[in-house]
């Protein structure tokens, strides 16, 4: 991490690589959460975790939670946190307009490489 992690900005993403089963990944990955502009906030300064993420814009696809086929064999469900690289950060206008049906095939790495994260 940064030395200056405390006041950055950063960018949550969360994806399932294992859609629609493990053994047939055809529709990975599926997007289940994309939210810029998350900063490290004070906590209630108890135990382990003097610090929380929190949210300082509306997610560019909201959290949806991981749904399986009830028939599938276990699947991963991958967060990753990014350091935005600028304070005028946007996420690229290719991965806007979301909706809960349109997440499949998500491409993660083309999706950092046109962020520049």
């Amino acid at each position: 991490a940064p030395a200056n992690y405390q006041q950055s900005t950063w960018l949550l993403t969360m994806v399932d690589p294992d859609a629609p089963t493990p053994q047939n990944a055809t529709l990975a990955q599926i997007l289940h959460w994309l939210q810029p502009n998350v900063k490290l906030s004070a906590g209630s300064g108890a135990g382990a975790f003097p610090y929380v993420l929190a949210n300082q814009s509306a997610p560019v696809a909201p959290y949806a939670r991981p749904m399986p086929p009830p028939t599938s064999d276990a699947h991963r469900y991958i967060i990753y946190l990014w350091q935005q690289p600028n304070a005028n950060f946007t996420v690229p206008a290719a991965y806007s307009g979301y909706s809960a049906t349109n997440r499949t095939k998500f491409n993660l790495t083309d999706f950092a490489a046109r962020a520049g994260l």
